[in-house]
């Protein structure tokens, strides 16, 4: 008789969860941050698109015209890129063979045992002595 009764109350409690004895106590669980956030970045991301959509309705020119024209802005940005990254490498390749250089010339002086001297440019560059 015991065992039917704890059996029963064991079956009714299978399907309770922590979140119905929080809700019986008038508690509830802590919110994740990304629980707080993931909502509203699905209302940004829903904006997002009606935005976009209603842009390309009213846009003044036609769909074709707008994209040779975001074609050509990306083509020239692409183009810019590629510039700054080619004069970006240069730059890097000559800083690379001064220093070079300046090792170079700093590990012969150690070998014939002087003293390396600071090179001026690189004496510049460090300002004055504190």
């Amino acid at each position: 008789m015991i065992q039917e009764k704890l059996k029963d109350r064991m079956d009714a409690m299978r399907g309770v969860g922590a979140d119905d004895v929080l809700a019986a106590l008038g508690l509830e669980r802590r919110r994740t941050p990304i629980e707080m956030l993931l909502p509203a970045f699905g209302i940004f991301a829903a904006g997002l698109a009606v935005g976009t959509g209603v842009a390309l309705l009213i846009a003044p020119k036609t769909g074709r015209d707008l994209r040779r024209e975001l074609k050509g802005k990306a083509s020239d940005l692409s183009h810019r890129i590629g510039q700054s990254a080619g004069e970006l490498a240069d730059n890097m390749m000559e800083a690379v063979a001064h220093k070079t250089e300046e090792a170079g010339t700093a590990g012969r002086a150690i070998e014939n045992g002087t003293r390396p001297r600071p090179n001026e440019a690189s004496h510049r560059a460090q300002g004055p002595a504190k």
